[in-house]
C-alpha cells in the first residue's frame, strides 16, 4: 500500500503543480487590451501577479535605437533569432540581446511561463498599426514598412540602421 499512497501523492502535487500554472496562463490572458486614442498615443495597462503596470508606448518608442525599430519590426514579422542575426550580420547570441533590450524597455524583463515574444509583440501591435507613418518614421527614421520591403530596398535600408 506504501507505494501507491508515494504515487498517489506524487500525482496529487503534479496536479497542484499545472493548476497554479494554468491559472498564470489565465491571468496573463485576462490583461486588459490595448486602447488607443486618435493621437496615436497608447499607455497599454496589464496586471502581473497582482501589480499593475502602465506602459507610455509613445515613450518607449522614442527612447528605441532605429536598430531596436528594424529588429521590433522583424519580430512583429515573425521572423526566428536566425534570421535577425543574418539581417545585421551578428551572431543569434547578438540578435537574442537586440531582442532583450527591446524587451527590458518595454518592461518584459521577468522570466516564466510567459512567451515574451507574444507577449512584447501583443503591447507593440495596437500601437504600431495605429500610428502614422510619419510619426513612426520621425521616431525610428525607417519606414513601417522596413521589414516587409527590405527585399526590394535591402542595401538602402541597411545602410539607415547601420549609421544609426
Amino acid at each position: 500500500m506504501t507505494k501507491a499512497n508515494d504515487e498517489n501523492a506524487l500525482l496529487k502535487r503534479k496536479l497542484a503543480a499545472m493548476e497554479k500554472e494554468m491559472e498564470m496562463f489565465r491571468k496573463a490572458l485576462s490583461r486588459p487590451s490595448t486602447s488607443v486614442d486618435n493621437r496615436s498615443v497608447v499607455d497599454d495597462t496589464y496586471s502581473d501577479e497582482g501589480a499593475t503596470v502602465v506602459i507610455d508606448m509613445k515613450k518607449v518608442f522614442h527612447k528605441m535605437s532605429t536598430r531596436q525599430h528594424a529588429v521590433m519590426q522583424m519580430l512583429l514579422g515573425n521572423s526566428k533569432n536566425s534570421e535577425i542575426a543574418e539581417r545585421f550580420g551578428v551572431t543569434e547570441s547578438g540578435a537574442k540581446t537586440y531582442i532583450t533590450m527591446i524587451y527590458k524597455k518595454l518592461g518584459i524583463i521577468k522570466t516564466g511561463p510567459h512567451n515574451k515574444r507574444l507577449w512584447a509583440q501583443d503591447l507593440i501591435t495596437p500601437y504600431f498599426s495605429k500610428i502614422s507613418e510619419e510619426e513612426y518614421k520621425s521616431m525610428s527614421r525607417i519606414p513601417k514598412s522596413w521589414h516587409r520591403d527590405y527585399a526590394k530596398h535591402g542595401k538602402t535600408y541597411r545602410k539607415i540602421v547601420e549609421e544609426s
